[in-house]
């Protein structure tokens, strides 16, 4: 395997800091209070729920896969988790407009959805998706949030980004272009464009909600919610034949876990681009994701430093389309 970058920092007074801003501290009483009540005390079994099958409805492929080429990880773990969010809330829009089942796996419309009352609604829908920019990620989470300005040793905090994705908002591709490594450098030493805040302001998450152990990671999945995961746990180079990789050595990384099989077993996006584990795959999962057991998974998720993104302002299903026909 050909991967080399990682860039978690393991801060966990910054972590205990950035926990006592936010509006909901305990991810246990986030799903009482939001009455997320799908239960996972045996999900064993239980049907797999797999986001990414989504994503491809709506992108027409999976979100994107590295390779990352600095010690930004934290800032693709967010992006992708931002990607993800958007798919999914506009998978939502379709499916209240009964467009979602008239969309292909590759992402295309079927012959006859252009019959349907609502289409060019929902042709209007795809456009609302705007890849997010992980270089904006970085330099917020890294300046604005941590107050590393001036600092171009690579790495952010897991609590930096849920921070600033929830404070100074996600800026798009569309608006700076493929992905930059040399910018990710500049904007982590020197923070972002002041010119660009308040339009990323406009796609903020109205609350982030800390994600510190299997049971919470389970029921958010199970939700289609999807979680951040920074860890030191280090797994092996190539997959199972169930698509798995076993707990290995040690990663200062943050990965996504975006999906969850009907054993329980979490699946694990990274950003060294693609096959990277390489080996088979299980329930056509995207080529740059493991499946992690439970147990590892808990283990990842009590370092204390994942999150899950809630309300992403500007995507909300309201704000596509108006339902007064």
């Amino acid at each position: 395997m050909s991967y080399q970058f990682f860039g978690w920092k393991n801060l966990p007074d910054e972590v205990t800091k950035v926990k006592a801003t936010l509006t909901h501290q305990n991810g246990d009483h986030y799903i009482q209070t939001e009455n997320l009540v799908i239960r996972t005390d045996n999900v064993m079994g239980s049907d797999p729920v797999l986001p990414y099958l989504l994503v491809r409805k709506i992108i027409g492929s999976d979100v994107p896969n590295g390779p990352q080429k600095i010690g930004d990880c934290v800032s693709w773990g967010w992006g992708n988790a931002t990607n993800y969010v958007q798919c999914l809330q506009i998978a939502a829009s379709l499916n209240k407009l009964e467009l979602l089942n008239l969309r292909t796996d590759k992402g295309t419309w079927h012959r006859d959805a252009q019959d349907h009352p609502h289409f060019a609604q929902g042709v209007q829908l795809l456009y609302e998706y705007q890849e997010a920019c992980t270089e904006w990620i970085y330099g917020s989470s890294r300046v604005e949030i941590g107050g590393q300005k001036g600092d171009r040793e690579d790495g952010s905090v897991g609590a930096w980004a849920a921070k600033s994705t929830a404070q100074y908002g996600v800026a798009t591709r569309k608006k700076y272009g493929p992905y930059d490594p040399q910018r990710a450098k500049d904007w982590g030493a020197d923070g972002v464009p002041d010119d660009y805040e308040d339009e990323a302001k406009k796609h903020a998450y109205t609350d982030v909600v800390p994600c510190t152990t299997y049971q919470q990671a389970a029921t958010f999945l199970k939700a289609l919610r999807i979680v951040p995961v920074c860890s030191d746990q280090g797994f092996t180079e190539t997959r199972d034949s169930k698509g798995g990789c076993r707990a290995s050595g040690t990663w200062n990384h943050c990965m996504l876990f975006c999906a969850i099989d009907e054993t329980g077993r979490l699946l694990c996006s990274q950003s060294w681009g693609p096959d990277q584990p390489s080996g088979p795959r299980y329930l056509d999962q995207p080529v740059n994701t493991f499946w992690v057991d439970p147990s590892t998974a808990d283990r990842m998720l009590k370092q204390n430093d994942s999150f899950t993104p809630a309300g992403y302002m500007g995507y909300e299903i309201e704000d596509f389309i108006s339902w007064h026909h």
